[in-house]
């Protein structure tokens, strides 16, 4: 069950662009804000809110949760 679950993640973080996943790095795993994603990737804050919500709105369909 974990190996398919893994399987579907891999398949599902293939159909996001590089700067999405880079994002979801910084927000997810690096614990950064929105003001500091925006700062570091020189774009608005909304810009990278809504880059991060597109990204985790791919995840949800492609892994049906």
């Amino acid at each position: 069950k974990e190996m398919e679950f893994k399987k579907k993640l891999q398949v599902a973080l293939k159909q996001l662009s590089p700067k999405q996943i880079e994002l979801i790095h910084l927000k997810f795993f690096e614990n950064r804000s929105y003001q500091e994603i925006a700062s570091l990737n020189a774009q608005t804050v909304k810009t990278a809110y809504n880059t991060i919500y597109d990204a985790i709105k791919s995840l949800r369909i492609n892994l049906k949760m």
